[in-house]
C-alpha cells in the first residue's frame, strides 16, 4: 500500500462522530481532498519536464471552482455531464492526467459543499 493511501486511511479513521451521516460527509470530503492533492503532486512532477501542464491544471481547477460557485446544488448527473464536456475539450500528451485532475477537483468541491450543507443543518436553529 502506498504511503498516501495509508495517510488517507489514517485521516478517515480519526473521524468518528455520533452522527453517521456527518461522519460519512467528512470522510468523503477528506478522501476527495487527498485524491486532489495526490494528483497535484503528480502534475507538479510532470510540469518539471513539460511546463505547459501547470497553466492548464490551474485553468481546470478554476473552472471546477466556478461550477461549484455557480451551481451550488450540482447533481451527480450534472457533474458527470460537465466532466464529459471537459474531456472533449482537453487535449495533448497529458490530457488523461488533466481530465482526472478536473474530475477530482469537481468531486472535492461537491463533497465540500455537501459537508457545508450537513454542518449548517446541524447548527442552524430551526
Amino acid at each position: 500500500m502506498a504511503l498516501e493511501q495509508e495517510i488517507s486511511q489514517l485521516a478517515v479513521a480519526q473521524v468518528d462522530f455520533i452522527d453517521d451521516s456527518l461522519e460519512s460527509n467528512v470522510e468523503e470530503t477528506l478522501t476527495a481532498y487527498g485524491e486532489l492533492f495526490r494528483l497535484s503532486l503528480k502534475l507538479d512532477e510532470v510540469n518539471e519536464t513539460d511546463n505547459s501542464v501547470a497553466p492548464v491544471a490551474g485553468g481546470v481547477l478554476k473552472l471546477a471552482n466556478q461550477f461549484g460557485v455557480v451551481f451550488k446544488d450540482l447533481t451527480a448527473e450534472q457533474a458527470d455531464a460537465v466532466k464529459a464536456a471537459v474531456a472533449e475539450i482537453v487535449t495533448g500528451p497529458n490530457e488523461g492526467l488533466i481530465e482526472t485532475f478536473f474530475n477530482a477537483s469537481l468531486n472535492f468541491i461537491t463533497k465540500a459543499k455537501g459537508l457545508n450543507i450537513a454542518v449548517d443543518q446541524l447548527i442552524t436553529p430551526e
